[in-house]
């Protein structure tokens, strides 16, 4: 199986049997694994752990119980012997020979395959997507802090650190009813904390006087000085939770721990079975914490990733990758297509054609080749953008084919153009810049994108001298797509002109365009970008 294997100095991507199944453990395949601060702190040598990181996954049993085999899952990552003194009194995340998932004695989720005990696992509801269910690992971790500590709705309460940590102990807050204020050191990620209804704060903009007020402070920064930040903020006799595990020694005067009399709590694992239920009700969203989706073999720059980003990105195989960002993207926009088109395909069919377009190599005004189209799916250049794109291109095919009609390839670029600038936005094909309206010297037809540009201006003087809505006018247009069968005639009708005279003299007066988007901007008060 491929697997990341740590040996101490590297991470490395190697090829690794299987692990052997003990009696009462199951075999998992992996399927989606996050990486978070942990993962990155084993690499800079926490644990001294050497082997397969990785603790945070969803996947399908394959060897197990009849019943259980094909389920998807989630595991509980410590793994105890049941025998000792802390197992005996129920604390089995303490047992004295404890093996954990990714840290200790046990390869982790960044590989093929993992075992873990029968009693470990957990098996998810449907309506639970693999894409979060891979956070019921790190929202238990959230959910533990309650578990551990009763805050009264008037405490004072702070969480130190805007990473995914941080940022999921902020959500079970707001779950909780429990009012509380973030601080952290990116604007954006704060700006998600607003939303769920956190107070947020940046670090740059504390000030002395906010010292020695709270009641209770988290410390999620995952940093050495988050200790010391918290005891600076906790007010005498107050409380501090420890959540953040690193490599090193946090430089914190243990004596001001003692003189404020502070309460110190350490904080790990917690229990799966709240953050599944709020993950099942939908009463906590982890979906749009989602920061990228990497192949395994891309492996160092996911990595990098993770070190400044928002939130895990999570490692999948390429298919995988791919599949996820078309979902995203077919999530986003399915409601506007069905709108506009007046019909919902079957989502499994879409994608699996839309996976096909992508997989193989672009004819006629493609934008890029096999190769390209790789390069910008894996490194995430402009990929929603691309996605978005060519899923309108798909969505246009099964609209003709379910009305028995052939939509030229220039068609399904004008087409598309309109729908990207929807709602309040001129109609141009997207290649059509307002600061450089024509360039040919990026794209590999001229031919393709004069025929997309003549289709795109059809559209402009119908629905100006139409004076309709422009959704609505899509709507008109798809009709006469579905009857029209001399398009060039169709374009010259609705241009009031001859198709040959209007090509003439467009080619010869580049400046036209420029004049229809400044002139739509002003008749409809419509932004165009690049326009005053």
């Amino acid at each position: 199986m491929r697997a990341l294997f740590f040996n101490g100095e590297k991470l490395c991507l190697v090829d690794l049997p299987r692990p052997d199944r003990p009696e009462g453990w199951v075999m998992i395949k992996v399927k989606l694994a996050g990486i978070c601060n942990t993962d990155l702190e084993i690499l800079r040598g926490y644990m001294d752990f050497r082997g397969v990181p990785g603790h945070e996954f969803v996947g399908e049993v394959v060897e197990g119980p009849k019943e259980i085999l094909g389920k998807r899952v989630v595991g509980e990552i410590n793994v105890s012997c049941g025998k000792c003194d802390m197992c005996r009194r129920g604390l089995k995340k303490h047992c004295r020979n404890i093996r954990i998932l990714g840290m200790k004695d046990l390869n982790g989720t960044f590989g093929e395959y993992i075992v873990l005990p029968e009693e470990n696992v957990h098996i998810l509801p449907d309506n639970i997507p693999d894409e979060e269910a891979v956070f019921v690992e790190p929202l238990a971790a959230a959910f533990q802090v309650l578990e551990q500590v009763h805050i009264p709705p008037t405490s004072k309460v702070m969480i130190l650190g805007d990473g995914k940590l941080g940022l999921l102990i902020s959500k079970v807050f707001s779950y909780s009813g429990i009012p509380h204020v973030c601080v952290g050191k990116h604007e954006k990620k704060l700006e998600k904390a607003r939303k769920w209804g956190a107070r947020t704060l940046l670090l740059s903009d504390i000030s002395e006087n906010m010292f020695g007020e709270y009641d209770v402070v988290v410390d999620a920064t995952g940093r050495e000085n988050g200790l010391k930040l918290a005891v600076s903020f906790v007010r005498p006799q107050g409380m501090i939770v420890l959540k953040t595990t690193v490599k090193g020694s946090p430089p914190v005067n243990v004596s001001q721990i003692a003189v404020k009399e502070i309460t110190l709590i350490g904080s790990r694992c917690g229990p799966f079975e709240p953050a599944i239920r709020a993950l099942e009700s939908g009463k906590i969203v982890v979906k749009d914490m989602i920061d990228s989706v990497f192949d395994l073999e891309d492996f160092q720059e996911a990595f990098e990733r993770a070190k400044g980003s928002l939130l895990t990105p999570v490692l999948m195989s390429q298919d995988k990758a791919l599949s996820f960002l078309i979902s995203k993207n077919f999530s986003i926009i399915k409601n506007e297509l069905t709108e506009l088109f007046g019909f919902e395909p079957d989502r499994k069919v879409l994608i699996k054609k839309l996976e096909g377009d992508l997989l193989k190599p672009w004819v006629g005004s493609a934008r890029c080749s096999e190769y390209e189209c790789f390069v910008y799916i894996k490194l995430g250049k402009d990929s929603e953008k691309i996605l978005r794109h060519e899923l309108m291109h798909v969505y246009l095919t099964l609209w003709g084919r379910k009305n028995d009609v052939p939509v030229p390839l220039w068609v399904h670029e004008g087409l598309a153009g309109w729908f990207e600038r929807i709602p309040g936005k001129i109609f141009f094909p997207a290649f059509l810049k307002p600061v450089d309206p024509i360039s040919f010297s990026d794209y590999p037809s001229k031919e393709s994108i004069l025929k997309s540009f003549y289709f795109s201006c059809a559209h402009f003087f119908f629905f100006l001298d139409k004076r309709i809505p422009l959704k609505e006018n899509f709507r008109e247009l798809l009709e006469m797509v579905k009857h029209e069968k001399n398009w060039k005639k169709a374009i010259g009708d609705l241009l009031k002109e001859d198709f040959e005279a209007f090509h003439k003299r467009w080619f010869s007066h580049v400046k036209l365009v420029s004049f229809l988007i400044s002139f739509g901007a002003r008749c409809y008060n419509s932004s165009v970008e690049g326009c005053e």
